[in-house]
């Protein structure tokens, strides 16, 4: 990368990376005859709050639009637990009314600690992947 601010955004790839060593997010291995073998895409943006730059920030994302239902994923075990923002307007208000203190946080690849169990999702590692692959093989998710 021949940008001034490459040395910054190689940082941002290798904590990305870093995160799923840490969580144990994948292990390479060879696809079983047929098994379909997804690609990924990379998502790079600025985090900012109000007007102040934060850092950078990279994401790797196994491509949706590849993965077929009862064979990647079973619709009726989809949960994402969400609060709406009459809920979020609730608690504000009881935390005021109560005196108390609202903190925020962000956890970093939440999703990772999650556990795949017995499923065998394969991906393609995007070309930033620093982890040299035997020959033959992709990287299966754990989590």
């Amino acid at each position: 990368m021949s940008r001034e601010d490459a040395e910054e955004w190689r940082k941002a790839y290798d904590e990305e990376y870093q995160g799923f060593v840490d969580q144990g997010a994948f292990v390479p291995v060879y696809p079983r005859n047929g098994e379909k073998i997804l690609g990924t895409t990379t998502r790079t943006d600025y985090k900012c709050e109000g007007d102040r730059f934060i850092k950078r920030k990279v994401r790797m994302c196994i491509r949706g639009d590849q993965q077929e239902e009862d064979e990647h994923f079973d619709r009726n075990r989809l949960y994402s637990p969400a609060i709406k923002s009459t809920e979020v307007k609730l608690l504000i208000a009881l935390a005021a009314k109560l005196g108390k203190l609202i903190y925020k946080t962000d956890t970093k690849q939440a999703f990772l600690y999650g556990d795949m169990g017995d499923e065998r999702i394969l991906v393609d590692p995007p070309e930033w992947w620093p982890q040299e692959l035997e020959e033959g093989k992709v990287l299966m998710v754990v989590k």
